[in-house]
């Protein structure tokens, strides 16, 4: 796959998780919904923000990395912090929606995904 393809191919990904995000936040009621229809809008809100965040870490990373830097590193990268920054967003969502959040929750979640960030990054530059 090339960049341009890998490119093309998340930013419709991206769009088509938005627009089933808007579906689901339009069909289901938060205060009625079954499990399935909350873990739709979670899915959904979790695809969405991966897709957006790995296109923007993407951009960003490209922007300012050096000229000899490989596009699959910084493809890697990018995924690697859209995982942990969506997961972040939406834990941090879920915990509000149980009524389990609190300031110093979110501190500590920053706080682990810091902590995952940088032994991950740190294992994968020793490796290259």
């Amino acid at each position: 796959m090339t960049l341009r393809q890998y490119l093309l191919f998340m930013c419709t990904a991206t769009v088509l998780c938005f627009g089933a995000l808007y579906f689901v936040m339009m069909s289901v009621d938060p205060y009625t919904a079954s499990a399935a229809g909350l873990a739709l809008f979670y899915g959904a809100l979790f695809l969405s923000l991966f897709g957006l965040f790995s296109l923007i870490v993407f951009v960003i990373e490209s922007f300012f990395a050096r000229r000899e830097t490989v596009a699959f590193r910084t493809v890697r990268k990018s995924f690697r912090q859209a995982v942990l920054f969506s997961s972040l967003v939406t834990i941090v969502l879920l915990m509000a929606r149980m009524q389990y959040l609190y300031w110093w929750t979110v501190i500590l979640l920053a706080v682990i995904v810091s902590c995952v960030e940088f032994l991950w990054s740190s294992r994968s530059s020793h490796q290259s």
